[in-house]
């Protein structure tokens, strides 16, 4: 019988606090955002935020 273990994750010299790139931009520019991602391309609002969030440098 094998059993599954689950791999350490091991916190490296640049690991620091997460954070989000929702955090450093205001409610309504990042709606505004999402909704030009949303019509300028074949999006959905899941998608398109996503798509947002990664365009924006975390620090």
């Amino acid at each position: 019988m094998a059993t599954v273990t689950e791999p350490s994750v091991t916190a490296g010299p640049t690991a620091g606090t997460v954070r989000s790139a929702r955090e450093g931009v205001p409610v309504a520019l990042w709606d505004k955002q999402v909704g030009l991602l949303m019509r300028d391309y074949p999006y959905d609002s899941i998608t398109a935020a996503r798509v947002w969030g990664r365009a924006m440098p975390t620090r």
